[in-house]
């Protein structure tokens, strides 16, 4: 209490307890009643109940503080535990949802190189039909160069692909190079010789055809490491 607002009382009330032989100092009493008779504390005992007394006090409330310290650190530790787990939960819940997405997003554009492929397959076989005069011939046509690719959930999750792993994520990033982002189409007025007319549909059919297998492959891929979790 020294140098605070409590010095003054706190000085007050030890020389009142001093005067009227209260609390410690009526060890002082009892010890000059006792070697009155004879039958005094020694001075060892007499230091004892002043000092060593306030110790074992003193220790007992630092084993309690020890306790107490001990058990919030211990809460603290499962309380870190939780927080990672619900983490690692939500983080897991995050990734497949994302290789939901992209596998719903492949399979998109697998189905439309399919429908692709068949349109102008069709288209092919009525140039390469002898007994009809093409289309493009009577009023001219159209070539669209590749389907119209889908790439909204990669475009918006690149950053994140690093989730599913190296290997998966380099190979989604090359195949997604691969996708024209852009639509072109080329002209097929009536002045194109036919042959001609028959290997600009050739190679567009192949073309789209070469990225049948890699999507397959990317498809098969995020299914098995979401069926491995």
């Amino acid at each position: 209490t020294y140098n605070t607002a409590f010095a003054s009382a706190y000085g007050q009330a030890e020389e009142f307890a001093r005067l009227n032989q209260k609390g410690v100092w009526s060890y002082l009493k009892e010890s000059e009643t006792q070697e009155s008779d004879g039958k005094g504390l020694s001075p060892g005992m007499q230091l004892f109940m002043l000092t060593g007394v306030p110790m074992i006090g003193l220790a007992g409330l630092g084993l309690i503080m020890w306790i107490f310290l001990q058990r919030m650190a211990t809460a603290q530790r499962q309380e870190f535990d939780r927080a990672r787990k619900k983490e690692s939960v939500l983080v897991e819940r995050e990734r497949n949802v994302l290789m939901s997405t992209l596998e719903g997003e492949l399979l998109e554009n697998k189905d439309k190189i399919d429908a692709y492929i068949s349109i102008y397959s069709d288209m092919l076989r009525g140039l390469r039909d002898i007994n009809e005069t093409p289309k493009y011939q009577k009023m001219g046509d159209i070539i669209q160069k590749n389907p119209g690719f889908s790439r909204t959930v990669f475009d918006a999750n690149a950053n994140r692909l690093s989730s599913l792993g190296i290997k998966l994520a380099g190979r989604l990033s090359k195949l997604y190079a691969s996708l024209p982002r852009d639509q072109e189409y080329i002209n097929l007025d009536a002045s194109i010789p036919l042959e001609t007319a028959v290997q600009l549909v050739e190679k567009v059919i192949e073309s789209a055809a070469s990225l049948q297998e890699p999507i397959s492959a990317a498809i098969t891929e995020l299914q098995q490491v979401s069926q491995s979790r």
